[in-house]
């Protein structure tokens, strides 16, 4: 086994690099632009946006069933997986035995809405000029209408 293998130093590093880069043999790597970075990192904050507002909803669904509350059919029927106003109206006009149950169910509404408005807005941001050329790259950013 060669030193370089056997222990990792700076020393034995520098003297890898140094011997590659006089034979020719030193490979460059791919950095890729900021803006391709940035992008990386938007999509990454959607895809998590996305997630988060899945999670919220299995909550709500789940605290309704731990309350032996039954989602009425005419929301279950249609909607694979997408929750109207009328859904939602539904659900903050849902009885609860205490004070403390409907301001449970409130909070997990309320974030709901707010993750349903952040994902809208990055969906719309996704539309500016910046993101165009990319989009054949990213193809979670299609959702957008020109």
């Amino acid at each position: 086994m060669s030193k370089e293998k056997l222990r990792k130093t700076d020393a034995v590093d520098c003297g890898k690099l140094a011997r590659e880069l006089r034979s020719g043999t030193l490979k460059g790597i791919y950095v890729p632009e900021v803006a391709t970075l940035e992008m990386r990192s938007l999509i990454r904050l959607r895809n998590r946006m996305v997630k988060d507002t899945t999670r919220e909803k299995n909550r709500i669904k789940s605290f309704l069933r731990f309350h032996g509350i039954d989602i009425p059919e005419e929301f279950t029927r249609h909607s694979v997986g997408n929750w109207s106003k009328r859904f939602l109206a539904w659900l903050r006009g849902v009885l609860l035995s205490t004070e403390y149950g409907r301001q449970a169910l409130n909070m997990h509404i309320d974030q709901f809405v707010r993750l349903r408005g952040m994902l809208l807005e990055q969906t719309h941001f996704a539309c500016y000029p910046v993101v165009k050329p990319l989009r054949g790259r990213y193809v979670c950013l299609l959702p957008c209408r020109e």
